[in-house]
């Protein structure tokens, strides 16, 4: 641009996202550990851990180019509408330790994009846009439950 008017110069720019973990999420991680430390190791476990947060790392980018998680979504919003609380859009990625095996430690990670924290009232428009990761799970495990859709449901503000 060469008038002095730089108001447009970085609407090229790709937002950056923070990441956060939802306690839940946080406790999902730590329990998937503890369980393939016990079956395979801490080598393996440390491994697939810091690879699960590598891939947490790429959700800082353009995440809502990830799959919405259709049943998973559906489930926990009709949760939070019976609660009166907004809808929000789940989506999901898969992380699978390189070397593990086609179905061996893959997990799915649950994740909600928000574009600013808007919880804390003020309505001044909150903190700049992260990626809320609300849940982390063994991808054999069946879709969310209505049990599961409650308590994610609770967890999430």
């Amino acid at each position: 641009m060469t008038s002095g008017d730089n108001s447009g110069e970085n609407d090229t720019e790709p937002t950056v996202y923070a990441i956060r973990l939802l306690r839940r999420a946080a406790a999902d991680i730590d329990a998937a550990r503890d369980y393939i430390f016990d079956v395979t190791g801490e080598a393996i476990a440390r491994r697939w851990r810091e690879g699960l947060y590598e891939a947490l790392a790429k959700l800082t980018r353009f995440p809502q180019g990830y799959s919405v998680a259709t049943e998973e979504n559906a489930r926990v919003n009709e949760v939070l509408a019976s609660q009166g609380k907004p809808a929000v859009i789940i989506r999901q990625t898969v992380y699978r330790r390189p070397g593990s095996g086609r179905q061996g430690l893959t997990y799915k990670v649950f994740f909600v994009v928000k574009e600013s924290d808007d919880s804390s009232g003020g309505g001044g428009g909150g903190d700049a846009p992260f990626v809320q990761v609300v849940h982390v799970r063994h991808a054999a495990r069946d879709t969310f439950t209505n049990e599961d859709a409650a308590s994610l449901a609770g967890d999430m503000e």
